[in-house]
């Protein structure tokens, strides 16, 4: 009796140390992909930010040199605000 109770106490552990062993890979490649995930989100969002700042720019220089008026200024600024999902002042 002895003897089997030691061969099914031992299958146990091998067993937990084998679903343990999945679990932690899970984890870990979980939390990889999550990480890039947001890393790529994060990058995306720096360059929409930076052409903004580029095309508002572009319209402000535009707007300077007197190539378009004040009213299609403040139009295509409004629109540009509202194409990248941010309310006019």
């Amino acid at each position: 009796m002895n003897a089997w109770c030691e061969v099914m106490g031992m299958s146990w552990g091998h067993g937990l140390m084998q679903a343990s062993t999945w679990v932690f890979w899970s984890l870990v490649i979980v939390g990889f992909v999550l990480l890039v995930r947001y890393a790529v989100r994060e990058s995306r969002g720096d360059a929409a930010r930076t052409w903004r700042k580029a095309a508002e720019q572009t319209l402000g220089e535009r707007f300077a040199r007197g190539e378009i008026d004040t009213y299609e200024y403040r139009e295509r600024l409004s629109e540009l605000r509202s194409a990248m999902g941010r309310d006019s002042p």
